[in-house]
């Protein structure tokens, strides 16, 4: 069997609580076409410095950035959803549909270099999240 480091894609920490939520697997399926994207890296619920993507049960996703632990930015969307904060955008789509919080399902996209921290790190985020918004056909 393949180590850890060699497999690629979204995977469970199996330590936290939005284990629960994460779609797993090698490979995201694009929302709209359903057609099958290989992942490039090994992220899970602790993954840093990456883009990510929320899908919703009515088969809209959702792409952005963080620098924190993933796990830590879901609980913060989590939280804006229980606490009705539809002001934003994800809670407010949520609400709107009558989807839930248990529905919420994310998946990283890919991660950048760790090593390039501050300013740039976020800026190649943001540039990074607009590219994955377009190629995934998602809102962010």
């Amino acid at each position: 069997m393949a180590s850890k480091t060699m497999r690629r894609g979204t995977f469970t920490c199996l330590g936290c609580l939005q284990c629960n939520n994460v779609l797993k697997g090698h490979q995201i399926f694009h929302p709209q076409t359903g057609k099958p994207i290989p992942m490039r890296g090994y992220y899970t619920c602790e993954s840093t410095h990456v883009v990510y993507l929320i899908k919703c049960p009515c088969r809209l996703a959702y792409v952005s950035e963080t620098t924190q632990m993933v796990r830590d930015r879901i609980s913060q969307h989590k939280s804006n959803i229980r606490c009705k904060r539809t002001y934003l955008p994800l809670p407010y789509h949520f609400h709107e549909k009558g989807h839930n919080i248990s529905q919420l399902r994310f998946q990283v996209l890919e991660q950048i270099d760790p090593s390039r921290r501050g300013e740039h790190s976020v800026k190649t985020l943001r540039k990074r999240e607009a590219s994955d918004f377009r190629t995934q056909g998602t809102q962010s």
